[in-house]
Formats: structure tokens, C-alpha cells, sequence
């Protein structure tokens, strides 16, 4: 069996007992919220073994992905099946370095290509395309949890006001990042509350606030398939909670906002949700989103310096700034 040279091998080795595989090979897929190992068995199946990053979900949360998972597979929106182990349970606790205690999954590999690397490579007919693709896959996902009543037990944060930009939001105090000058922090703080303050002024009906994917962006998304309507399946609900359908509109545009077709692409998207579901002034809270994902990413990578360090940070700033006086100009 190979291995992959990562602190967590020893972890990786003690987590797959858990499961009834005989396994064959394992690499190091990705390291960033989660690490997950790519692991194929003596039978060719290919798998995805997901250490989910300590104190972000609790085992609640995250057995809740999987029966939200279960009903959108139900639904006909594939997601990635989760396979329970030996003992019956989808998660199992393994030590890592430190002993450091790590909720373990095991899914199915989605094969295909990231939509991410296929949109970079595509003409602008094609990637309008794929643009209006995940536009439709985004509808599908709202359609479902509108109808949808999850059980009584199922726990999922809330990307609320709160959630978003409170005063202790999920993503962490954006305004307190190391990598701001201390004018800079009082500036945000001051966007915080503008941001806030507007937020709770949007409708949280179930037409345009529900269970949300909250990270649908194309590195989220395995495209399969050639031709004019290639078919998309969301990964990575570590995020999914309950949202303005805004949110995650923005989410999947936002990487690409600086994209000289960044708006022919927007509007593929929303051709795209709108030939399944209907949405109302999408144009108009859009830009809100746009800066709301702007901000709490700063939060994101402020928690998480293994992924970026305070200079590198500190690059990203003055365009957070810039975007900040953008929209409350």
C-alpha cells in the first residue's frame, strides 16, 4: 500500500480500519477546511477519505450533511454518497498529531474535472454555458429545501445577519485581521455595521432564505460530460447552512468577478437559476453578497495561517478596501 509522506498518515492508516476495505493506494487530494486523502481499493473503487478540520463542525452538523446529502440524492441532484463504517457510523473519531481529535469520513470520488479548470480553459460561448449550468444546479438545490422538511435533530449554522457580519460572526472578526492597519480596523468595523444593518432588513421567506450550499463556488463543482449542457454536481457541503439564496449566487460568481466577461457570465448564471426558479431584485442584492464574501474570506484566512501568511494577506487588502468604498460609494 503507498503512502503520502503527510503528518496525518498515521491517522490516515487507524481511520480506514474503521471501514471494511481492503485498501491499495492512498494519496493527498487536498488540504484546506478539511484534508481528504484519495483512497482506491483492491476492488478499483475510488473513495475520499475526509479529515474535517477540528472545532469548525460539530458531529451533529456533520451527521446533518449527510442526511441532506441522502435527500437531494433522493431528489435526483447527486451529491457524493457517504459510506458508514464498520460500527455503523458515518464519522469516527481519530487522534492526529498532537492528539488532536479529528471527525473521519469516507465518501465516494466523484470523477470528472473541476468546473473551475474547465471554464478557465473554455471560449466565453462555453463558459456562459457552464455559467448557466450552475445556475441551474444552484435552483435545483433551492427547490429542494424549500419543500423539504429536515427532522427534528438536523443542526446546520445559520448564515443570517449574524451568522454573516455580527458581532462575533461564524467566519470570525474580519475587522480584527492582523494583516489591517488600525485605521484600516475602525474602517470595517464601520462597514460591519452598515453591512448588518442591511441585512436585516432582507426578507427571510422561504422564497429567498433556506438551507444553502454556501460554498457552491467552481472549485466545489465535478463536471462530467462535453456538449452544450454538461452535467454538474456539487461537492463540499462543509459549509451548508440556512442563507439567502443571494449568498450563494455570489458565492459561485464571486471568483470570477474581475473576469473581463464577469458580467455576461453573471447573467448565463441567473438565465441559468431562473429557467428553474424564480428570484426576485437578484441584480439588485447581488453587490451586497459580492462584498459580504469579500469580507468574511478575510476572516476565513485570518483563523487559518497554514494557508496564507500576513504578507500575503496583507496584498489582498487594499482590493477588500477599494470594494468596500465601491459599494458604499
Amino acid at each position: 500500500m503507498s503512502t503520502t509522506e503527510d503528518p496525518l498518515d498515521a491517522a490516515v492508516l487507524t481511520a480506514l480500519q474503521e471501514w471494511d476495505l481492503e485498501v491499495k493506494t492512498i494519496t493527498l487530494a487536498s488540504k484546506s477546511e478539511n484534508v481528504v486523502f484519495k483512497v482506491t481499493t483492491a476492488a478499483e473503487e475510488t473513495l475520499a477519505l475526509r479529515f474535517h478540520r477540528p472545532g469548525y463542525n460539530t458531529l451533529e452538523e456533520l451527521n446533518s450533511e449527510v442526511v441532506w446529502s441522502d435527500a437531494l440524492n433522493l431528489a435526483g441532484i447527486p451529491t457524493p454518497a457517504h459510506i458508514a463504517a464498520k460500527s455503523g457510523a458515518y464519522y469516527v473519531p481519530i487522534a492526529g498529531p498532537g492528539a488532536t481529535i479529528y471527525q473521519v469520513g469516507l465518501i465516494r470520488w466523484i470523477p470528472g474535472e473541476l468546473l473551475d479548470d474547465r471554464i478557465k480553459q473554455a471560449s466565453e460561448l462555453n463558459a456562459r454555458a457552464y455559467f448557466h449550468s450552475l445556475g441551474a444546479l444552484l435552483a435545483n438545490l433551492h427547490n429542494q429545501t424549500s419543500t423539504w422538511r429536515a427532522p427534528t435533530n438536523f443542526e446546520r449554522r445559520s448564515w443570517h445577519a449574524d451568522g454573516l457580519v455580527g458581532p462575533d460572526p461564524l467566519w470570525g472578526k474580519f475587522w480584527q485581521a492582523p494583516a489591517l492597519t488600525p485605521t484600516q480596523q475602525n474602517y470595517l468595523k464601520e462597514v460591519r455595521k452598515q453591512v448588518h444593518n442591511e441585512l436585516r432588513q432582507l426578507s427571510m421567506d422561504e422564497t429567498s432564505y433556506g438551507l444553502i450550499h454556501a460554498d457552491l463556488h467552481p472549485r466545489n463543482v465535478i463536471v462530467y460530460g462535453d456538449g452544450a449542457a454538461p452535467s454538474l454536481q456539487a461537492i463540499d457541503f462543509d459549509d451548508c447552512g440556512y442563507g439567502w439564496h443571494y449568498y450563494d449566487i455570489a458565492v459561485a460568481l464571486n471568483e470570477f468577478s474581475g473576469h473581463d466577461n464577469a458580467p455576461s457570465f453573471q447573467e448565463s448564471l441567473l438565465d441559468g437559476y431562473r429557467s428553474k426558479r424564480a428570484i426576485i431584485d437578484a441584480e439588485r442584492h447581488l453587490p451586497l453578497f459580492f462584498l459580504i464574501r469579500v469580507l468574511i474570506s478575510l476572516g476565513w484566512l485570518s483563523a487559518r495561517p497554514e494557508l496564507s501568511s500576513t504578507e500575503q494577506m496583507a496584498r489582498r487588502v487594499p482590493a477588500i478596501i477599494n470594494a468596500c468604498e465601491n459599494y458604499l460609494g
